[in-house]
């Protein structure tokens, strides 16, 4: 527990901070995928927190999986933080192929146990 509340309250240090003598590389808006997972939800907004604390322009656009590919192919979508590779991965490697879209890697987090009492 001591572990967690030090990563938070350290993670609030520095996203507090201000981003001294940082300038963006671009002034176009960042559209961030918001999807209706939990997981998703809290990745993106920590995305949001720590992009716009370095002064880019972020809009969260809410879509459905079905859209994200098409959209981030068409410029409507700038990036998602999670794909789900059993149900996406032919659409996703199918995007990935065209060029347009370009695979970051794993984001590094999964499913946590956590324990329940009876």
């Amino acid at each position: 527990m001591k572990t967690i509340l030090a990563t938070v309250a350290t993670a609030g240090i520095a996203l507090g901070a201000p981003a001294f003598a940082f300038e963006p590389e671009s002034d176009q808006t960042i559209k961030l995928m918001q999807a209706d997972w939990t997981s998703m939800l809290i990745n993106t907004e920590i995305l949001n927190i720590i992009l716009s604390t370095y002064g880019y322009d972020v809009e969260k656009v809410i879509a459905d999986d079905s859209a994200r590919y098409p959209g981030f192919e068409s410029g409507d979508l700038t990036m998602a933080v999670e794909t789900w590779q059993t149900t996406q991965d032919k659409a996703f490697n199918a995007s990935v192929g065209t060029g347009k879209v370009l695979d970051m890697g794993e984001l590094g987090s999964g499913p946590i146990d956590l324990p329940l009492s009876a």
